[in-house]
């Protein structure tokens, strides 16, 4: 999958051969969603689909061209087939895509992929300083949530109008079901510090779905009682 990921950044148009891409982008979106996958013991392969999935979706020769037709007198130009095939790979692209596997995508990887885990929890618990240095300086792609969280920025970049109202649900869903008063480490309180650091990461698109008042009230009741 890494020697795909390579080929794919360096040869996109060929890459984006409907006999190519179709297959191989399918094949990373199944892996990543499949919930019999979650628990297996295979990061970096998850971690080269998600790189893949990534690039596609931000790759500038997969964006529909929206400019007209430029010939000369001896017919289509080279920058005109160029954008013919970045028109086909985007019809490839947003046939892969539909909205209910945007927003499917978008949960899983923010209720599977961003909830900390046992791991990252004894790492926390043994050394804080150090976990958190580590999460400030380590590379997107070479570990699992780091490259969860960026491939769920570019998606929400890409699909912010759909995902807004979804990521919204996700933050009210959890601050519903773990109020300030928790205070031991339970799923809905993993949950929802997922949902937190999935609301910040787009905080910027959000504003006509969220108040932020609101939502900084909750944070200063949760503060007073832990």
């Amino acid at each position: 999958m890494k020697v795909l990921a390579v080929i794919q950044s360096r040869h996109p148009y060929s890459f984006g051969d409907k006999c190519v891409l179709p297959v191989v982008v399918d094949f990373c979106l199944n892996k990543i969603t499949d919930p019999e996958q979650a628990s297996l013991p295979f990061e970096e392969f998850f971690i080269q689909c998600m790189v893949m999935v990534k690039s596609v979706l931000e790759c500038k020769e997969y964006k529909p061209s929206l400019t007209g037709r430029v010939m000369n007198e001896n017919g289509v130009t080279f920058e005109e087939r160029k954008k013919n095939a970045s028109n086909t790979v985007s019809g490839i692209v947003s046939s892969l895509l539909p909205n209910e596997r945007i927003v499917l995508l978008c949960n899983i990887l923010v209720r599977r992929y961003f909830v900390l885990t046992a791991s990252d929890l004894e790492e926390w618990y043994q050394n804080p300083e150090s976990f958190h240095h580590e999460q400030d300086m380590i590379q997107w792609s070479e570990k699992l949530r780091p490259c969860a969280e960026a491939l769920y920025m570019v998606l929400f970049e890409n699909y912010s109008q759909l995902l807004g109202p979804i990521v919204v649900s996700i933050l009210q869903e959890a601050m519903n079901n773990c109020p300030p008063s928790v205070t031991e480490i339970t799923p809905a309180l993993l949950l929802k510090d997922a949902a937190y650091a999935a609301t910040a990461y787009v905080y910027y698109e959000l504003s006509n779905y969220l108040n932020f008042r609101d939502c900084s009230q909750c944070s200063e009741n949760e503060v007073k009682a832990h």
